[in-house]
């Protein structure tokens, strides 16, 4: 499900794919963008309740936008749901040196991308030139931190990447095995300080996956 209905009854969208899990036809049931509240609306509050379990939630989650921490995670404690996340390289621009001013880079999504191009905003951009600083201290890059930052996340069970190419692919693998410490942590909560001013540009407010 890929957005909350509001309309249609839980109990009815549930049952329907609660018939498709035991006709063999799928074989879990996941959601997408959803709330943390649409998620507990939508889960079963005893093991006798009727609508099946929802076995993941799929949202938006980078080190500049962070909401779900506060909302969907702690649902997900709650229910046993996995976290799937996208955008952990926010358009990329949390693993490529943009300029604001400067010509995007060949190869790029922001070179054949206006929507992309207009998020390069100069605020954004020096915390996640920062960021990759911090991440090359350590030998990593800044995709590597990216995907190291979501995965610190117990409930993140799967991180989705768009590759391009066999390169981005091996450059990105790495920071899966990067187990960031509270040390680490705490100086990139530094870096990115108040993450509440950066909730207003358009990186967050209309970021989507492709």
């Amino acid at each position: 499900m890929h957005h909350f209905d509001p309309i249609t009854p839980v109990e009815e969208t549930l049952g329907t794919l609660g018939d498709l899990v035991t006709q063999g036809k799928i074989r879990f049931i996941g959601t997408s963008n959803y709330t943390g509240d649409e998620l507990r609306r939508s889960s079963p509050t005893s093991a006798t309740d009727t609508p099946p379990r929802i076995s993941s939630v799929q949202n938006m989650y980078h080190l500049l936008k962070r909401g779900i921490e506060d909302d969907l995670v702690p649902a997900c404690q709650e229910t046993g749901t996995s976290v799937i996340v996208y955008g952990v390289l926010a358009r990329g621009v949390l693993a490529r040196n943009y300029r604001s001013s400067a010509q995007p880079p060949k190869g790029s999504r922001a070179e054949s991308s206006a929507n992309v191009q207009a998020d390069l905003d100069p605020d954004v951009l020096s915390v996640a030139q920062r960021l990759q600083e911090f991440a090359r201290k350590y030998g990593k890059s800044g995709s590597q931190l990216a995907v190291a930052w979501a995965l610190r996340i117990q409930e993140v069970s799967t991180v989705l990447i768009g590759i391009r190419n066999k390169q981005h692919l091996k450059e990105i693998v790495p920071g899966t095995d990067w187990i960031l410490s509270d040390e680490e942590l705490n100086e990139i909560n530094r870096i990115v300080g108040d993450i509440n001013r950066f909730q207003h540009l358009a990186l967050g407010a209309k970021f989507h996956p492709k």
